[in-house]
């Protein structure tokens, strides 16, 4: 059986993945923990003991000019009990640590009781299921999109918002190299031919490139706080 919602105007029969707000074929990634931390020049360890090593995302702010961005450094990565993150000293972060397994593998996350509503994985037990095999579990908050599309520029670009926080975004922008190969790069994207950028603000998002071609951002903007 499968448990479908449509967006607002939208027939749930014929509806794609992206019109959908829920749909038991697919999943939402599951909000464990979410906060805000400045390093030390040691680093900083912000302790789940789930068990496996979860997804996650770490976006830095930028005080100078009032911005977050995605964070891709190297420095920032998950254990079985910990999210490590390892920006320069300093650094305020804000982070997300998922329900989710980097392995995709079930996991030992412990099943909350009480009332709850719960949508299973396809071919996934919702009674004895755990966490991580549920597509829905009302027990943790998902990251919900506020705004997504796409946006041209060979220079700056800026999609408004009304939120009056600065979001959690996920950005991705064109291959530029070869326009044949359809593939896209996540931003910050850093190469030796240009480099990509995407920050988030508490009245917009900006999309920035350094080259004089035009690129294609794919952008998603959640409703979520940084």
């Amino acid at each position: 059986m499968r448990l479908a919602v449509a967006d607002e105007n939208v027939d749930v029969k014929t509806a794609k993945p992206k019109d959908m707000q829920l749909d038991s074929d697919l999943f939402a990634l599951k909000i464990y923990m979410h906060g805000q931390v400045t390093t030390t020049a040691s680093g900083e360890d912000i302790v789940h003991n789930l068990g496996f090593q979860p997804l996650f995302l770490v976006y830095t702010y930028d005080i100078t000019n009032k911005r977050w961005q995605l964070s891709n450094s190297q420095n920032n990565y998950s254990t079985t009990a910990a999210l490590r993150i390892g920006e320069i000293a300093g650094t305020k972060c804000s982070y997300f640590i998922f329900a989710d397994n980097i392995k995709g593998d079930k996991s030992s996350l412990t099943k909350k009781e009480g009332y709850q509503v719960l949508v299973s994985k396809k071919g996934k037990d919702v009674l004895r299921g755990e966490p991580t095999e549920m597509s829905f579990d009302s027990n943790y908050p998902s990251l919900k999109i506020y705004k997504s599309g796409v946006i041209s520029t060979s220079s700056t670009a800026t999609i408004s918002h009304d939120l009056k926080y600065a979001p959690a975004i996920y950005v991705l922008v064109d291959n530029w190299v070869d326009p044949s190969v359809k593939y896209y790069l996540t931003c910050p994207a850093e190469t030796l031919l240009g480099n990509f950028y995407a920050y988030s603000y508490t009245d917009r998002v900006e999309f920035s490139v350094d080259d004089a071609a035009s690129h294609i951002f794919k952008y998603f903007i959640f409703r979520d706080e940084l």
